[in-house]
């Protein structure tokens, strides 16, 4: 009989748990070495829209999943992101404020320069020697699609009634001062002074200009979603992303924010619009004889900073013409302009005044506002009259006769707003001139279509741009 001797005790099995703080100190990877670089989705990432974890809709350390695009939060053991880092495949992130990628839940980084198109995308940059040849040299680039596009040229996603901000977004980044500007704009390292640091708004729309300027993009196509969210809060609710608005009073209130966001000692949006004006009024002639029969005098009003002028429009005829038709009315642009020459008066009903209006100082970028909206008592009617403006404007008439040696008098068209429609139905579309390619584009919302100025001129203009030549 074979006695059977007792089985030894089997050893324990030590069990570790690697604390949160752990997976952070783990080596960094190379792509070679990370077994879930096949998994990059770059047509599934987005970022242009607020960047919240989409569970916990908090800011702080959000993670954009490199594979489905969501954001979410952390990447501890507890966090969104490590959760959803146990779905099969789905185990790269990036984070989206240091620009950092780490796979889960594994818990260490991925540096590999195969990733550096990912962080482009996310915040592109531009060297100086870049911004300085974007009008010189046109650069073209292929999206993931395959559609070719060129650089500057960037349709704007309308997020529901947001056509009224596309067009006034795709003005400003195609005036060179502004756009080269925010292209230069950072925010502050760490640890910079509060009071240094540019507004909100100013680095959202900083970041909207890049991405629109991006030579290496993804898509062919940008949403403004964090800027117009800035600017419905910024502006007290006025300027809604679901009701339409006007791009004049948006584009006044936007350049207005920027010159008082800016420093004095540095404000380029102010250089680039601000000119001035000297107003001269006096009473109508009856009410030019005050009660003990003097005559009213004539007051002078000193040059005041102007950024855009407006033109007015004479009133539709109330009657059809003999043929039973309505006929559209046609205005040359000088016809409109002769309200600056000095000489012609504006009758002010309000005030019962005549104005005359005399320019003292011509801006770089010069704005004309075509009134063709008009609000009464009842509803708001648009005058739909045919503006003829030149592509090439000499302003020195318009000017003081003292003030024309130091104001540039010829200006030539660089953009301009249109409207199509009834006033609720209609829609706004945005031509701008490509400096390097030396082309016009006709650009509304996602559509982007080349074009030619003569074009423009026939449309209904709402608002011009023209910049100074020397």
């Amino acid at each position: 009989k074979i006695s059977e001797a007792p089985a030894p005790n089997p050893s324990p099995v030590l069990v570790t748990t690697l604390p949160t703080a752990a997976l952070s100190r783990q080596s960094a990877r190379s792509a070679a070495d990370c077994p879930y670089m096949h998994t990059v989705s770059r047509a599934a990432l987005d970022f242009d829209f607020e960047k919240v974890c989409s569970v916990s809709l908090e800011h702080a350390h959000v993670y954009a999943c490199l594979v489905c695009g969501k954001y979410f939060q952390g990447r501890g053991r507890n966090s969104h992101a490590f959760f959803h880092a146990l779905d099969p495949e789905h185990h790269l992130f990036i984070n989206l404020k240091t620009e950092r990628f780490y796979c889960l839940p594994e818990g260490y980084e991925v540096i590999d320069p195969s990733l550096e198109d990912i962080r482009f995308v996310l915040n592109p940059r531009f060297s100086s020697t870049e911004i300085a040849e974007l009008n010189s040299k046109p650069r073209r680039f292929r999206t993931l699609d395959g559609k070719v596009c060129l650089q500057g040229i960037t349709g704007l996603n309308n997020i529901k009634a947001t056509g009224y901000m596309n067009v006034v977004f795709q003005i400003l980044t195609s005036i060179t001062p502004v756009r080269d500007f925010f292209l230069a704009l950072r925010e502050p390292a760490d640890g910079a002074a509060a009071k240094s640091s540019p507004s909100p708004l100013l680095l959202g729309f900083g970041e909207l200009v890049r991405k629109m300027w991006n030579g290496r993009a993804f898509k062919s196509h940008v949403s403004p979603h964090e800027v117009a969210q800035e600017v419905y809060d910024r502006s007290g609710r006025k300027f809604k992303i679901l009701e339409q608005g006007d791009p004049v009073e948006f584009f006044t209130w936007l350049i207005n924010t920027f010159v008082k966001d800016l420093k004095k000692s540095s404000n380029v949006i102010a250089d680039t619009f601000m000119g001035k004006i000297k107003i001269r009024s006096e009473k109508a002639l009856e009410d030019s004889v005050q009660a003990n029969g003097d005559a009213v005098p004539i007051k002078e009003v000193s040059p005041s900073p102007f950024l855009l002028l407006s033109l007015d429009l004479p009133p539709k005829p109330l009657f059809k013409n003999t043929s039973e038709r309505n006929t559209l009315q046609q205005f040359a642009l000088h016809t409109l302009l002769a309200k600056f020459n000095g000489s012609t008066q504006s009758h002010i009903v309000k005030t019962g005044e005549l104005r005359s209006y005399t320019i003292e100082k011509l801006p770089k970028y010069l704005v004309l506002h075509v009134k063709r909206f008009n609000k009464n008592n009842f509803f708001l009617e648009k005058n739909p009259a045919v503006v003829h403006f030149p592509t090439n404007l000499d302003m020195s008439e318009y000017v003081s006769p003292d003030k024309r040696n130091s104001n540039p008098s010829y200006y030539k068209l660089v953009g301009a707003v249109t409207h199509e429609g009834a006033v609720k139905e209609g829609f706004y579309k945005a031509g701008v001139f490509h400096r390097a390619a030396n082309q016009w584009f006709e650009i509304q919302d996602l559509v982007v279509k080349d074009t030619f100025p003569q074009l423009l001129t026939l449309a209904e203009a709402h608002l011009m741009v023209y910049e100074a030549q020397s």
